[in-house]
């Protein structure tokens, strides 16, 4: 099946996985600056048939080639996606291209095994300052770590589950990120 990138606005290209959420909070795979955009806003996924996109009940909706979808769509290369004011053209990865992400997106791409955590990475993902010190990290970690848990605890589906625990398994990781330095 074809790789899909997403190109922004703002000039990132994010490459589409299974599951990326797109959203206003800042630990959404795909993390958009938007105020018409929900904070879980929609979920790219990928299937045997090809790739779609699921709107997660946002308030401004999403929209595929100009249609407001109702709960889900399929997308692909040439297409153009609206979430709140934010346009995002969709493009099939050339397989010589690397994608550009930025530091909130390479945090959320993926396992370990697959992604480097960079400094900044983890200080975007948590959002400290270069200088933070060690108890600042801490009590930032403490403070979403519990926000993540009791979204666990509550939230309404499996898979919304599953993506905050994901975002706690990043937090984790840029944590120890963080205090290695």
């Amino acid at each position: 099946m074809d790789s899909l990138v997403l190109h922004l606005a703002d000039g990132r290209i994010v490459e589409a996985r299974p599951k990326l959420v797109l959203g206003r909070d800042p630990r959404c795979g795909c993390p958009l600056d938007d105020p018409a955009v929900s904070t879980l806003h929609a979920v790219i996924d990928r299937n045997a048939e090809g790739w779609f996109i699921e709107d997660l009940q946002s308030l401004n909706g999403t929209w595929v080639r100009g249609e407001r979808i109702q709960k889900r769509a399929a997308i692909g290369p040439g297409d153009v996606v609206r979430l709140g004011s934010s346009q995002i053209r969709l493009a099939a990865r050339d397989a010589q291209q690397a994608p550009v992400r930025s530091p909130a997106a390479a945090v959320a791409h993926g396992s370990g095994a697959d992604t480097v955590l960079t400094f900044e990475g983890a200080e975007v993902l948590l959002g400290v300052g270069r200088r933070a010190g060690s108890e600042e990290v801490l009590a930032r970690f403490e403070k979403l770590a519990g926000d993540l848990k009791s979204k666990i605890q509550h939230a309404p589906t499996p898979a919304l589950r599953r993506m905050y625990q994901r975002q706690l398994n990043d937090l984790v990781r840029a944590k120890d990120t963080l205090l290695q330095r």
